[in-house]
Protein backbone atom coordinates (compact mmCIF):
# COMPACT_ATOMS: atom_id res chain seq x y z
CA UNK A 1 0.00 0.00 0.00
CA UNK A 2 1.31 3.61 -0.84
CA UNK A 3 2.27 5.16 2.02
CA UNK A 4 0.10 8.58 1.27
CA UNK A 5 -3.03 6.13 1.01
CA UNK A 6 -5.74 7.46 3.37
CA UNK A 7 -7.05 5.51 6.18
CA UNK A 8 -9.55 7.55 8.66
CA UNK A 9 -8.42 7.45 12.29
CA UNK A 10 -12.06 6.07 13.68
CA UNK A 11 -14.57 3.27 12.27
CA UNK A 12 -18.05 4.36 11.11
CA UNK A 13 -20.22 4.96 8.26
CA UNK A 14 -19.32 8.38 7.95
CA UNK A 15 -15.24 7.53 8.38
CA UNK A 16 -16.10 4.79 5.15
CA UNK A 17 -17.59 7.50 2.67
CA UNK A 18 -14.70 9.92 3.85
CA UNK A 19 -11.82 7.25 3.12
CA UNK A 20 -13.29 6.95 -0.38
CA UNK A 21 -13.59 10.43 -0.95
CA UNK A 22 -9.87 10.94 0.23
CA UNK A 23 -8.66 8.10 -1.75
CA UNK A 24 -10.78 8.64 -5.24
CA UNK A 25 -8.92 8.50 -8.56
CA UNK A 26 -11.99 9.14 -10.79
CA UNK A 27 -12.41 12.78 -8.29
CA UNK A 28 -8.85 13.60 -8.20
CA UNK A 29 -8.29 12.47 -12.37
CA UNK A 30 -11.25 14.97 -13.39
CA UNK A 31 -10.37 17.70 -10.93
CA UNK A 32 -6.93 17.51 -12.62
CA UNK A 33 -8.66 17.40 -16.22
CA UNK A 34 -10.56 20.41 -14.94
CA UNK A 35 -7.91 22.48 -13.01
CA UNK A 36 -5.69 22.36 -15.93
CA UNK A 37 -7.18 25.04 -17.76
CA UNK A 38 -7.77 27.22 -15.03
CA UNK A 39 -5.30 29.62 -12.98
CA UNK A 40 -3.80 27.48 -9.90
CA UNK A 41 -5.76 29.00 -6.87
CA UNK A 42 -3.22 30.25 -4.51
CA UNK A 43 -3.43 29.46 -0.82
CA UNK A 44 -2.88 31.22 2.06
CA UNK A 45 -2.11 31.44 6.55
CA UNK A 46 -0.37 33.67 8.60
CA UNK A 47 1.20 30.44 10.62
CA UNK A 48 1.85 30.94 14.23
CA UNK A 49 4.00 28.99 16.75
CA UNK A 50 6.20 26.89 14.18
CA UNK A 51 8.22 24.00 16.04
CA UNK A 52 10.87 22.42 14.25
CA UNK A 53 12.27 19.23 15.46
CA UNK A 54 15.29 17.98 13.47
CA UNK A 55 17.67 14.97 13.15
CA UNK A 56 20.54 13.81 11.31
CA UNK A 57 19.86 10.33 10.81
CA UNK A 58 21.57 7.53 8.70
CA UNK A 59 20.43 7.89 4.57
CA UNK A 60 19.48 4.23 4.95
CA UNK A 61 16.92 4.40 7.04
CA UNK A 62 14.41 6.77 5.14
CA UNK A 63 14.86 5.27 1.06
CA UNK A 64 11.80 3.43 1.11
CA UNK A 65 10.20 7.02 0.86
CA UNK A 66 12.44 8.52 -1.54
CA UNK A 67 11.21 8.22 -5.28
CA UNK A 68 14.20 6.92 -7.56
CA UNK A 69 14.40 10.19 -9.61
CA UNK A 70 14.88 12.03 -6.04
CA UNK A 71 18.34 12.57 -4.57
CA UNK A 72 18.57 13.84 -0.71
CA UNK A 73 21.43 15.75 0.92
CA UNK A 74 23.98 13.78 1.77
CA UNK A 75 26.31 14.51 4.42
CA UNK A 76 29.12 11.39 5.15
CA UNK A 77 25.93 8.41 4.54
CA UNK A 78 23.75 11.44 6.86
CA UNK A 79 20.33 13.30 5.66
CA UNK A 80 18.18 15.52 7.40
CA UNK A 81 14.79 14.61 8.55
CA UNK A 82 12.62 17.37 10.13
CA UNK A 83 8.63 17.56 12.06
CA UNK A 84 7.26 21.03 11.26
CA UNK A 85 4.27 21.59 13.42
CA UNK A 86 2.07 24.54 13.61
CA UNK A 87 -1.14 26.39 13.86
CA UNK A 88 -2.62 27.83 10.57
CA UNK A 89 -4.14 31.59 10.84
CA UNK A 90 -7.59 31.33 8.82
CA UNK A 91 -6.05 29.12 6.21
CA UNK A 92 -7.62 29.94 2.80
CA UNK A 93 -7.83 30.60 -0.40
CA UNK A 94 -5.71 33.97 -1.21
CA UNK A 95 -8.16 35.76 -3.36
CA UNK A 96 -10.60 35.32 -0.17
CA UNK A 97 -8.26 37.15 2.39
CA UNK A 98 -11.21 39.95 2.68
CA UNK A 99 -13.17 37.48 4.34
CA UNK A 100 -10.49 35.81 5.74
CA UNK A 101 -12.21 35.38 9.82
CA UNK A 102 -14.63 32.81 8.45
CA UNK A 103 -11.90 30.36 7.64
CA UNK A 104 -10.47 28.14 10.68
CA UNK A 105 -6.84 28.22 11.80
CA UNK A 106 -6.41 23.91 12.29
CA UNK A 107 -3.23 22.20 13.21
CA UNK A 108 -1.25 20.66 10.70
CA UNK A 109 2.94 18.85 10.96
CA UNK A 110 4.61 18.40 7.84
CA UNK A 111 7.33 15.75 8.15
CA UNK A 112 9.90 16.10 5.12
CA UNK A 113 13.50 15.33 3.59
CA UNK A 114 15.98 17.30 2.31
CA UNK A 115 16.63 16.82 -1.49
CA UNK A 116 19.74 17.93 -3.28
CA UNK A 117 18.99 16.69 -6.99
CA UNK A 118 15.20 16.00 -9.13
CA UNK A 119 15.53 13.48 -12.10
CA UNK A 120 19.50 13.65 -11.89
CA UNK A 121 19.84 17.79 -12.05
CA UNK A 122 20.96 19.58 -8.97
CA UNK A 123 18.39 21.56 -6.91
CA UNK A 124 17.91 24.02 -4.26
CA UNK A 125 15.92 24.95 -1.50
CA UNK A 126 14.10 22.05 -2.05
CA UNK A 127 12.06 19.27 0.55
CA UNK A 128 10.16 16.60 0.16
CA UNK A 129 7.14 15.24 2.33
CA UNK A 130 6.75 12.00 3.75
CA UNK A 131 3.91 12.54 5.93
CA UNK A 132 1.06 15.56 5.98
CA UNK A 133 -1.02 15.36 9.27
CA UNK A 134 -3.95 17.45 9.71
CA UNK A 135 -6.37 18.33 12.74
CA UNK A 136 -9.56 19.12 11.34
CA UNK A 137 -11.64 16.73 8.66
CA UNK A 138 -12.77 19.48 6.06
CA UNK A 139 -8.98 20.78 5.27
CA UNK A 140 -7.96 16.84 5.41
CA UNK A 141 -10.72 15.98 2.69
CA UNK A 142 -9.76 19.04 0.94
CA UNK A 143 -6.41 19.17 0.27
CA UNK A 144 -6.73 15.50 -0.32
CA UNK A 145 -9.47 16.41 -3.45
CA UNK A 146 -8.12 19.39 -4.75
CA UNK A 147 -3.98 19.13 -3.66
CA UNK A 148 -1.35 16.70 -5.19
CA UNK A 149 1.45 18.07 -3.47
CA UNK A 150 -0.33 17.79 -0.11
CA UNK A 151 -1.53 14.30 0.94
CA UNK A 152 -3.09 14.84 4.10
CA UNK A 153 -3.57 12.35 6.61
CA UNK A 154 -6.04 13.21 9.99
CA UNK A 155 -5.09 12.44 13.30
CA UNK A 156 -7.50 11.34 15.78
CA UNK A 157 -5.97 13.93 18.42
CA UNK A 158 -3.92 16.60 17.33
CA UNK A 159 -3.06 19.24 20.03
CA UNK A 160 -0.18 22.35 19.98
CA UNK A 161 0.42 24.68 22.83
CA UNK A 162 2.73 27.31 23.17
CA UNK A 163 3.18 28.30 26.67
CA UNK A 164 5.00 29.51 29.57
CA UNK A 165 8.26 29.20 27.49
CA UNK A 166 7.28 25.31 26.96
CA UNK A 167 5.57 23.70 23.93
CA UNK A 168 3.33 20.52 23.99
CA UNK A 169 2.61 18.67 20.62
CA UNK A 170 0.25 15.30 20.92
CA UNK A 171 -0.40 13.23 17.73
CA UNK A 172 -2.19 10.56 18.25
CA UNK A 173 -2.87 8.27 15.21
CA UNK A 174 -6.27 6.22 16.40
CA UNK A 175 -6.63 3.47 13.53
CA UNK A 176 -6.05 5.63 10.54
CA UNK A 177 -3.25 6.17 8.65
CA UNK A 178 -1.54 9.82 10.86
CA UNK A 179 1.87 8.98 12.41
CA UNK A 180 1.72 9.09 16.13
CA UNK A 181 4.18 12.34 17.52
CA UNK A 182 4.52 13.29 21.29
CA UNK A 183 6.84 16.31 22.10
CA UNK A 184 7.27 18.42 24.93
CA UNK A 185 10.02 21.50 24.78
CA UNK A 186 11.26 24.20 26.76
CA UNK A 187 12.81 27.55 25.50
CA UNK A 188 16.50 27.87 25.24
CA UNK A 189 19.58 29.75 25.51
CA UNK A 190 21.59 27.19 22.80
CA UNK A 191 20.92 25.72 19.56
CA UNK A 192 22.07 22.03 19.95
CA UNK A 193 23.14 21.06 16.49
CA UNK A 194 25.24 18.23 15.50
CA UNK A 195 28.71 18.82 15.44
CA UNK A 196 28.95 17.45 12.20
CA UNK A 197 26.26 19.56 10.66
CA UNK A 198 27.62 22.60 11.70
CA UNK A 199 30.83 21.88 10.45
CA UNK A 200 29.74 20.78 6.61
CA UNK A 201 27.06 24.52 6.54
CA UNK A 202 29.97 26.15 8.50
CA UNK A 203 27.87 27.29 11.13
CA UNK A 204 25.14 27.11 13.14
CA UNK A 205 23.39 29.80 11.52
CA UNK A 206 23.83 28.42 7.87
CA UNK A 207 21.88 25.45 9.03
CA UNK A 208 18.99 27.36 10.04
CA UNK A 209 18.97 29.21 6.96
CA UNK A 210 18.75 25.91 5.01
CA UNK A 211 16.18 24.24 7.00
CA UNK A 212 14.17 27.53 7.01
CA UNK A 213 14.39 28.74 3.88
CA UNK A 214 12.88 26.45 1.08
CA UNK A 215 11.13 27.49 -1.85
CA UNK A 216 9.78 23.99 -3.16
CA UNK A 217 7.95 21.14 -1.48
CA UNK A 218 8.07 17.24 -3.69
CA UNK A 219 5.85 15.04 -3.42
CA UNK A 220 5.00 11.23 -4.86
CA UNK A 221 2.20 10.68 -6.41
CA UNK A 222 -0.32 8.24 -4.97
CA UNK A 223 -2.58 7.61 -7.42
CA UNK A 224 -1.12 9.18 -10.28
CA UNK A 225 2.85 8.29 -11.50
CA UNK A 226 5.29 10.65 -11.09
CA UNK A 227 5.92 13.63 -8.20
CA UNK A 228 4.14 16.97 -7.96
CA UNK A 229 5.93 20.12 -7.28
CA UNK A 230 5.18 22.85 -5.38
CA UNK A 231 5.86 26.61 -5.43
CA UNK A 232 5.57 28.28 -2.01
CA UNK A 233 6.43 31.56 0.08
CA UNK A 234 7.69 31.07 3.39
CA UNK A 235 9.81 34.32 4.62
CA UNK A 236 10.98 33.06 7.57
CA UNK A 237 12.57 36.00 9.55
CA UNK A 238 16.03 33.55 11.12
CA UNK A 239 16.73 36.15 13.72
CA UNK A 240 13.59 35.29 15.43
CA UNK A 241 14.37 31.82 16.06
CA UNK A 242 13.88 30.67 19.63
CA UNK A 243 15.86 27.53 20.61
CA UNK A 244 14.02 24.72 22.62
CA UNK A 245 15.19 22.19 24.38
CA UNK A 246 13.65 18.63 24.35
CA UNK A 247 12.30 17.25 27.15
CA UNK A 248 10.58 14.84 25.90
CA UNK A 249 9.89 13.00 22.45
CA UNK A 250 7.83 9.62 21.77
CA UNK A 251 7.35 8.15 18.10
CA UNK A 252 6.39 4.88 17.13
CA UNK A 253 6.54 5.97 13.51
CA UNK A 254 10.22 7.10 13.74
CA UNK A 255 11.52 4.99 16.21
CA UNK A 256 13.09 3.07 13.47
CA UNK A 257 14.22 6.24 11.38
CA UNK A 258 15.81 8.26 13.90
CA UNK A 259 17.34 5.51 15.64
CA UNK A 260 19.48 6.80 18.77
CA UNK A 261 19.93 10.04 16.88
CA UNK A 262 19.53 13.58 19.14
CA UNK A 263 17.13 15.85 17.61
CA UNK A 264 17.61 19.56 18.09
CA UNK A 265 14.84 21.86 17.58
CA UNK A 266 13.99 25.97 17.46
CA UNK A 267 10.66 27.79 17.31
CA UNK A 268 10.08 30.27 14.32
CA UNK A 269 7.17 32.42 16.31
CA UNK A 270 5.50 33.57 13.36
CA UNK A 271 5.33 33.27 9.75
CA UNK A 272 3.36 33.90 6.49
CA UNK A 273 2.77 30.94 4.20
CA UNK A 274 1.48 30.77 0.30
CA UNK A 275 1.17 27.89 -1.65
CA UNK A 276 1.93 29.79 -5.46
CA UNK A 277 1.30 26.66 -7.58
CA UNK A 278 1.91 22.94 -8.05
CA UNK A 279 2.73 21.07 -11.28
CA UNK A 280 3.96 17.88 -12.19
CA UNK A 281 6.98 16.70 -12.72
Amino acid sequence: MNQHHYIHPSSSVVAMLIEKLCNSVTIKTLRRAIFKYLPFLKMKSEVEGVVYVNWLIDTGAITQFVPNNVSLIDIDGKTILSVLTYKHGNFRPSILSFIRFIFPSPFQSNWRLYVSSLNNKTTSNTVLFIKNIMSNTLYTVGTRLFSDSMQTHLAKIFTHQIKNNKTKTQITKGTGSSPDFICNTEFSDTLNIPSKLAKHFGSGNQVIKYLCLQKYALNEGDDFKGICKAKIDLPIDINQIIPLSVTFLESKWLKTITQEATPFAFLVPNVKFEVLNEQMV
